[in-house]
């Protein structure tokens, strides 16, 4: 959630790594801005981007205007503007604004007890001079009260390149020496029991009058990067493309009921197949498979539904008791219909495979089927497949609508899985089904998945 990230951000600030979290504002809040016309949601992920358009229900349906998720704009005049409190109530202040090759211009304002506290930095240069010969940053500060004024001994670009300080002045081109982080301490009189705002270590810093505006012109020299030199850069992007080490086989709307066949073909759980029971038929490798419904007591076990029998519908599924050649399909189900947003919202399933839970090696690869039937068109809802150890996303999330013919939804992985169903308009479960890996990989199946 946005609201979880926040804390996370503020980790980044107080490390130094402003660049990193940046970059994880683009990552975090890109979605709810976009989709969502500029209001903060409860909770989204970037996922969302890929299948929801402006207007559309969000998986799990948020609350779409969220003060949690707003801590970032604090975060952002606090750190990218650099604007916080050293004494209770900004008796003195701090004005340390960030700026960089990638964040070349910063403005901010804060109002405070003691009237408005303004930065506004510019780098001078045209982006890219970082590479040669170096840039000149003009930074104006206002404050009404007595303070500091931070800046950054280096000054970041993309990538590694990077700069050094080589002087500041004030207005007048009068030289500033730079104080220390002690110097600063020493002469705000700071203590640990007094003090709001923990001055950053990797600053320097000159002070700020009371109700004086003051005019700083930073100059930073380009760095020698020397060939072959691999040392990481702390601001690095830390944010790769996602790597998925499960595979989606497959969404198949072809086989509908019929697919038991071939999906189930190694072993099978069906819910509420039988009058309301399950129909448990599992291969050797699997140890055990459980489903959970979310609700405000906590993860409860859902209920069983059985919808019924027919002789011709092709949704059903095909049933292992018939006899004497008489074709019986039956249908059960776990799930809901309906949107009932944070009281009841999503579903877990949990596939424990037979190795042990920390075998990092886990089992052979297997194939995992689920099938889904909806009551209405509306019925739509989102998968996100899981590994149950770690937690961490092993495939894409995929939405999964449009499924009143029935659909299966195949996934190929080595360990222990959940699947995480969040509702957008309710969801509909009729089978866990587990296949045999070589009728995919040979394309031996009877069907095409799309």
């Amino acid at each position: 959630s946005q609201f979880n990230q926040y804390w996370i951000l503020q980790s980044y600030g107080n490390a130094g790594r402003m660049e990193q979290a940046l970059a994880s504002i683009k990552l975090c809040w890109k979605a709810p801005l976009e989709l969502g016309k500029g209001c903060f949601w409860e909770n989204s992920s970037p996922e969302w981007l890929a299948f929801l358009k402006e207007g559309d229900a969000a998986p799990g349906l948020p609350s779409y205007c969220h003060p949690w998720a707003s801590g970032v704009t604090a975060w952002l005049s606090h750190y990218m503007g650099g604007i916080r409190p050293v004494l209770p109530g900004y008796e003195r202040v701090l004005v340390a604004p960030y700026f960089s090759e990638q964040y070349p211009t910063v403005k901010s304002s804060i109002l405070t007890p003691n009237g408005e506290v303004r930065v506004n930095a510019q780098l001078v240069e045209t982006p890219g001079k970082l590479l040669r010969g170096g840039v000149t940053v003009h930074v104006s500060v206002y404050s009404p009260v007595a303070g500091m004024f931070g800046f950054q001994p280096e000054l970041h670009g993309p990538g590694r390149p990077r700069a050094t300080l080589s002087a500041i002045h004030t207005r007048g081109n009068m030289m500033v020496k730079p104080m220390t982080l002690e110097d600063a301490r020493a002469q705000l009189k700071l203590s640990r029991n007094n003090a709001s705002t923990t001055l950053p270590a990797d600053h320097l810093f000159a002070s700020l009058e009371a109700g004086v505006h003051a005019n700083f012109t930073i100059h930073y020299r380009a760095m020698n990067i020397l060939n072959g030199d691999t040392t990481s850069d702390k601001n690095e992007n830390p944010f790769p493309d996602p790597y998925y080490p499960a595979k989606i086989l497959g969404i198949d709307r072809l086989s509908r009921g019929n697919g038991l066949v071939n999906h189930g073909s190694a072993g099978y759980l069906l819910l509420g197949h039988d009058n309301g029971s399950d129909v448990v038929r599992l291969p050797s490798y699997i140890r055990n498979v459980s489903i959970w419904q979310h609700g405000y007591p906590g993860w409860l076990q859902p209920q069983r539904e059985f919808i019924g029998s027919s002789l011709d519908d092709p949704t059903y599924l095909v049933d292992e008791k018939a006899a004497n050649g008489t074709t019986v399909r039956r249908l059960g189900m776990v799930g809901y219909d309906d949107s009932r947003g944070g009281q009841i919202n999503e579903l877990l399933l949990h596939i424990e495979t037979a190795a042990s839970r920390a075998d990092d090696g886990g089992v052979s690869p297997y194939v995992l089927s689920v099938y889904f039937v909806a009551k209405s068109v509306d019925c739509k809802h989102v998968i996100r497949a899981m590994d149950l150890e770690s937690l961490n996303i092993i495939a894409p999330t995929t939405l999964m609508e449009d499924y009143t013919g029935g659909v299966w939804y195949t996934l190929q992985y080595n360990k222990s899985v959940r699947l995480r169903l969040s509702n957008i308009k309710g969801i509909r479960v009729s089978a866990i089904a587990f296949g045999k890996p070589d009728e995919y990989s040979t394309g031996r199946l009877d069907y095409t998945i799309e």
